[in-house]
């Protein structure tokens, strides 16, 4: 694989559009179409979640969904992670597509898989049971920019203007599995195969202190520090990996799998 399976990185990425499906160019309308990638560093695993807004007539101004809510980004992040199989190590957002401004100097942001929020601790302090450290490539102590939305040419047009939500998102799903069963199934495979060979040694480990010792013995640092990682415990086979069925959501009313309604006009 080419990392330590405790190293995984996840790069997160927004691709934002106005666009016309096929339905929409009839009844003269548009909308805004939200696409999130998820790309592990290190298998090079690839996910997505396609969001699709409400139609707009006319050509006034569309309200746009310029930031995501935490909730949002970190039902995604828990997905990919149960599809890694692995710990993540860190979360980087290559937009501003949630608000990390940190609220003091020396804060980092950790993303809550269990709560669903963005946690602000002091630098160097560990994470608590299923949170993962969240970065962007913003300036020290500034939010990075937000994503823009795109209005003219783009790929994702040329598909969207002969067909729908569901066909788009099935057609993107064909890409990304050929990509998976190809590239980063057999990355993680290995990645897996060395992380439960490192949990058969921690635990041979413990138990064989635990019967020269008539004190508890402590998990191995190894063992702390995995099951703090319980999205990674619940992993997808690599079958359900390679087939994994997706669809898309509407961003107004049900974002990232029920999580909080998205603020401020279309957003």
């Amino acid at each position: 694989m080419g990392c330590y399976p405790m190293n995984c990185a996840l790069r997160l990425r927004v691709v934002s559009l106005l666009t016309q499906f096929s339905r929409d160019k009839k009844s003269a309308t548009r909308r805004q179409l939200i696409v999130l990638f998820g790309y592990e560093v290190c298998s090079h695993l690839i996910h997505f979640q396609v969001y699709r807004g409400p139609d707009y007539e006319g050509d006034g101004d569309i309200p746009l969904c310029e930031q995501l809510p935490a909730a949002t980004v970190a039902q995604f992040v828990e997905e990919c992670g149960r599809m890694i199989g692995l710990p993540l190590r860190r979360v980087l957002l290559t937009q501003g597509l949630i608000d990390l401004t940190p609220p003091a100097i020396d804060t980092v942001a950790f993303l809550s898989l269990e709560k669903k929020e963005v946690i602000w601790k002091k630098r160097n302090a560990a994470p608590d049971n299923n949170e993962v450290l969240c970065s962007s490539p913003g300036k020290p102590g500034k939010q990075a920019d937000r994503y823009v939305t795109i209005q003219g040419a783009h790929p994702f047009n040329d598909w969207c203007g002969t067909t729908n939500a569901t066909e788009l998102t099935s057609a993107l799903s064909d890409l990304v599995k050929q990509h998976n069963k190809n590239t980063a199934l057999p990355r993680l495979d290995m990645a897996r195969q060395a992380f439960e060979a490192l949990l058969v040694k921690s635990y041979a480990s413990i138990k064989e202190k635990a019967e020269s010792s008539p004190w508890p013995v402590p998990d191995t640092r190894f063992m702390q520090r995995m099951t703090r990682h319980g999205y990674a415990l619940q992993e997808l086979t690599l079958h359900e990996v390679r087939f994994y069925k997706r669809r898309y959501e509407n961003f107004i009313t049900c974002p990232g799998d029920c999580s909080p309604k998205v603020e401020g006009g279309g957003a």
